[in-house]
């Protein structure tokens, strides 16, 4: 008698952590061929195999608990692979594509670790390909940087409209020396969805890559149409960290040689300021 009383009870609260916490492993595998023409100087072409052309390689874990109330905690674990070589994609970090814990309620979302920037995550939603695998396609991530390690986020939606902020952690004893702070805002519905975003990210010497973006999509059955424009301006001598160097802005994608001009009848590299309009 005492055991069954034990046992039920046991498989009550088993029966009720299952209804409170929940585990998915999730992931993503596409490959494709690609050849191009003239991929040197001298003409010759070029066939590869590597990431589709419109999704990245994943295999990840997230999950949730309810915590009571309406709040529950939440993480993300997502790893990256190159399934031509077997690699690791993003830079060798482990789960590069994503990293983060968070808490979320009535009253929004909390998440902090290695995110999206708000610059990209907003740019996504009114790019035909989701920013592409392709280089051309994918050309703003070089602007807008894509993930930005030490990183916390808040959102919230009321109604159709979504906002919310980041803040980037230089982790220098100079506050402002490596960070990124950004917004973004996305109001979307069955016929037409529109937003912006505006981002700065700030190197070790004070230099800023200062960027925004507005657009949306409308909904024209059996059509969607995209429009969208992207501005990035980026001080003389801007530069991100090197990729795994543990530096502030490092592992973002942000290309800091974009600031370095090439011009005709010129030796060496000329330096200014850079503005680039998509």
């Amino acid at each position: 008698m005492k055991l069954s009383v034990l046992s039920g009870a046991l498989l009550l609260i088993g029966a009720t952590a299952s209804a409170q916490t929940s585990v998915t492993m999730y992931g993503l595998i596409d490959i494709g061929v690609r050849h191009v023409n003239h991929a040197t100087a001298g003409g010759d072409s070029l066939t590869t195999l590597g990431d589709g052309p419109m999704t990245g390689n994943r295999l990840g874990i997230r999950g949730t608990e309810d915590l009571g109330g309406g709040t529950k905690a939440m993480f993300v674990l997502e790893h990256g692979m190159a399934v031509d070589t077997g690699g690791i994609e993003q830079q060798g970090q482990m789960w590069g594509r994503q990293a983060w814990v968070g808490i979320s309620g009535q009253w929004g979302t909390i998440a902090a670790g290695r995110l999206y920037g708000v610059m990209h995550r907003t740019v996504s939603n009114y790019d035909p390909l989701g920013i592409g695998n392709i280089l051309e396609t994918a050309a703003p991530v070089l602007i807008e940087g894509t993930r930005f390690d030490n990183s916390v986020t808040y959102g919230t939606k009321i109604g159709n409209v979504s906002l919310g902020a980041m803040y980037s952690l230089g982790e220098q004893t100079n506050s402002s020396q490596g960070r990124t702070v950004g917004a973004y805002f996305y109001r979307s519905s069955d016929t037409l969805e529109f937003g912006g975003a505006i981002q700065r990210s700030t190197d070790l010497t004070g230099r800023d890559a200062r960027s925004f973006t507005v657009g949306g999509a409308y909904n024209v059955a059996p059509f969607k149409l995209f429009l969208g424009y992207i501005d990035g301006d980026r001080d003389a001598g801007f530069a991100a960290g090197s990729n795994l160097s543990g530096t502030p802005l490092a592992n973002t994608n942000l290309q800091s040689a974009f600031n370095s001009l090439g011009a005709s009848g010129v030796t060496g590299t000329l330096k200014a300021n850079r503005n680039d309009r998509l």
